[in-house]
């Protein structure tokens, strides 16, 4: 999963997941892509059923749980959001950077910024999340620092706008999603 927008391959992938879970109802993995799949194609509760299934088959699987923490943040329910993405950390202590940015998305919709940032720190290449690095300095008030990492995000992806973000990105709550966008504005993205 890339995180795009592209239908046609998620509707592939949902299929294929599909006819592999029942080849062994003990194996979380096809619920784990199954339940990302869903949330990108905007299917909230389909996607966290699949995951709070696979959770129940092996609820010390850290990455199903990031992935879960990450659907919980594009439903809405951080605080839970917030508990699975620690469990996570909890059961892979060397956590891939992936965790800490999930974590750090979380924290920055929960209005959270420094720990957002603290989160983004323990990345081993905190650049790949210049964006939300960007927004969550704009957000203490630390331009310096927020143009800094908007300047990095904008080397990566010069072509950023964030109305062709708001059309791809998957949040269920409206109010989430501008909270993000005002934070991208804040930082000087366009």
């Amino acid at each position: 999963m890339l995180a795009r927008s592209e239908k046609d391959i998620l509707l592939e992938g949902e299929q294929v997941a599909k006819r592999a879970a029942p080849t062994d109802p003990d194996d979380e993995r096809p619920l784990r892509e199954l339940g990302t799949i869903s949330m990108y194609l905007g299917k909230f509760d389909n996607s966290l059923e699949y995951f709070d299934q696979g959770e129940s088959i092996n609820p010390q699987h850290a990455d199903l749980l990031a992935d879960y923490a990450d659907a919980l943040t594009h439903y809405g329910d951080l605080h839970m959001a917030l508990e699975k993405i620690e469990q996570a950390i909890q059961h892979n202590p060397l956590a891939p950077d992936y965790y800490y940015w999930v974590g750090a998305g979380t924290l920055h919709s929960l209005d959270r910024h420094t720990e957002a940032i603290s989160f983004l720190e323990k990345m081993k290449n905190p650049r790949a999340a210049a964006r939300l690095m960007a927004a969550s300095w704009a957000m203490l008030g630390e331009k310096e620092k927020a143009t800094e990492y908007r300047n990095y995000a904008l080397v990566d992806s010069p072509t950023f706008r964030i109305d062709e973000w708001t059309k791809s990105v998957c949040l269920r709550v409206p109010e989430q999603r501008a909270k993000y966008e005002a934070s991208l504005r804040e930082a000087g993205f366009q």
